[in-house]
């Protein structure tokens, strides 16, 4: 919900540059994603709602899109979309496969 709603906002500002865009919805994306990771240790429902949510608020991948839209050149436009998406795919794979290697660790 958060990055649907933010997505609008960061569409608007990066209308004018990129840079601060970039800058904050990495620093909200980071920050909310530790906040979620300490939420379990703090056992606090409210704790992960919150970092979900300053995830979402920095997870717009249209300031990616928007940039590469605007820098690249037409002839390889959908080349590096289609290699952007990769990635983006590649890492969302890797949270659970990684979540499944360190299972096996046992940490504790």
């Amino acid at each position: 919900w958060a990055a649907s709603v933010s997505s609008v906002f960061y569409s608007y500002w990066t209308n004018r540059t990129f840079r601060q865009p970039l800058l904050c919805s990495s620093g909200l994306m980071v920050s909310g994603n530790l906040i979620y990771a300490c939420a379990y240790d703090q056992k606090s429902l409210g704790m992960a709602l919150v970092g979900r949510f300053m995830t979402g608020l920095g997870a717009p991948k249209c300031i990616v899109r928007r940039y590469m839209a605007d820098t690249t050149p037409l002839i390889v436009r959908t080349s590096v979309n289609a290699a952007f998406g990769m990635m983006v795919a590649v890492g969302s794979a890797m949270g659970p496969a990684s979540a499944v290697f360190l299972d096996k660790l046992k940490l504790t």
